[in-house]
């Protein structure tokens, strides 16, 4: 898999079917990303984006699946393996085939036709604005703890345990009488949002085979140490 600034000049070149040649005559293969093709996307000259597209569609051999795609495919693996009951019996195929499809073939079609639209709509300037704000607030954050001398201990050494109001489907996953380190349960109320609350979007990510609806809610129900 090609950095940009690689793809940057093979387009300036008009060097996609040469690169390609070389590569097979090393014995190689080229693999792209989606990722790697909306980050191109979002280049400000015209010209230069359908000449690095072009030589994108020239040279790759394997268009990848999309990271949420692997990603997904790693959490039902997982659950799969520890929790086998949570899986769904009749996983919904055909909509992971529809999304999977588009990740491999339809966005790089719409690359061509669509590049203008694709710069102004695409996910990755949204991602910009909300990393700046998450940065920005860590650095007000971090400035903030050193000021007050907060100890910021290892994020290990806070544990939680149940506490008499935290139910079983709370507990999923949790053996009982267990300490865990608390960042544990907030996440799962981070996965749980994600899954649950937003469960059109997560089910399209997450295809056949995702985990049943299984209710993991309340981390402030648990008391620290």
């Amino acid at each position: 898999m090609l950095d940009n600034n690689i793809w940057s000049y093979l387009g300036d070149q008009r060097a996609g079917a040469q690169f390609k040649a070389v590569i097979h005559s090393l014995g190689h293969r080229v693999v792209t990303a989606p990722s790697v093709l909306l980050e191109v996307l979002q280049h400000p000259l015209a010209d230069k984006r359908v000449a690095i597209v072009e030589a994108m569609r020239t040279a790759t051999d394997e268009r990848l699946r999309s990271e949420a795609d692997r990603e997904s495919a790693e959490v039902i693996a997982e659950v799969r393996r520890l929790r086998p009951g949570w899986i769904r019996a009749v996983p919904d195929t055909g909509r992971e085939a529809t999304w999977r499809t588009y990740w491999t073939k339809g966005v790089w079609r719409d690359a061509v036709e669509s590049h203008d639209l694709f710069r102004h709509t695409s996910l990755a300037q949204q991602n910009a604005r909300k990393a700046r704000f998450l940065v920005e607030n860590q650095k007000e954050q971090r400035e903030r703890w050193q000021k007050g001398g907060f100890d910021l201990r290892r994020l290990s050494a806070i544990t939680m345990f149940p506490s008499p109001e935290t139910t079983a489907e709370q507990q999923a996953g949790w053996e009982p009488g267990d300490r865990v380190e608390a960042w544990r349960p907030y996440n799962q109320e981070v996965y749980w949002h994600a899954f649950a609350v937003h469960a059109r979007r997560a089910a399209d990510r997450m295809g056949p085979g995702q985990p049943q609806d299984r209710r993991t809610r309340g981390a402030g129900r648990h008391a620290h140490r």
